[in-house]
């Protein structure tokens, strides 16, 4: 004898356990739809940051771009989801290009927020642009000094700034820009 009825598959089930499935089903529905806003901040809601050079501004000794996070689509808006603010450190490295080994790390980088006040951890938002501006080198004369503590001398040659953002704690973003030192000064590559 077995333990389990087997109920006859031909049969429908009855009205009762019908209005019960349809309920069951009401609710599920709810849920999902008041859980679709989070789940779409989960996947689209996260800071992106991205940099914009703006190459034709550059001063030789400075590297300037604009740091944000575009909120490009309005249906992700209309959905609910929101871009939080992000409170980021920038930091950067110059390396030549030939030996890839880094010279000089430069602490925390200067961004100017949109109310014009420049800090060291500034908040980007998701509807305002902020600057970086970078003092990579100066010229002492005729040499080519790094702005960093140890004024270390860039001898003529080619090389990469990396540039960090750092976003609680770790790296979230990353750019690379290369720059020439010679004899008359330095001058940014093309990306």
């Amino acid at each position: 004898m077995g333990l389990f009825v087997r109920a006859s598959l031909h049969q429908p089930p009855s009205a009762e356990w019908q209005w019960i499935g349809l309920v069951l089903a009401a609710i599920s529905f709810g849920l999902a739809l008041m859980a679709l806003p989070n789940v779409f901040q989960m996947l689209w809601g996260k800071p992106k940051i991205e940099f914009d050079f703006h190459d034709e501004y550059q001063e030789p000794e400075m590297l300037t771009c604009s740091l944000g996070q575009p909120f490009v689509s309005k249906w992700l808006g209309v959905i609910g989801v929101r871009r939080p603010d992000a409170r980021i450190t920038v930091t950067w490295s110059i390396a030549p290009v030939e030996t890839d080994k880094i010279i000089t790390l430069v602490g925390l980088a200067k961004v100017f927020n949109y109310d014009l006040e420049e800090t060291t951890h500034p908040v980007l938002s998701s509807s305002v642009v902020s600057m970086l501006h970078l003092p990579i080198a100066r010229r002492d004369g005729s040499k080519v000094i790094a702005c960093d503590k140890d004024r270390t001398l860039l001898t003529p040659g080619i090389y990469r700034v990396d540039i960090f953002v750092l976003l609680g704690g770790r790296e979230h973003a990353r750019a690379i820009r290369r720059f020439m030192v010679m004899a008359e000064g330095m001058k940014w590559l093309a990306a």
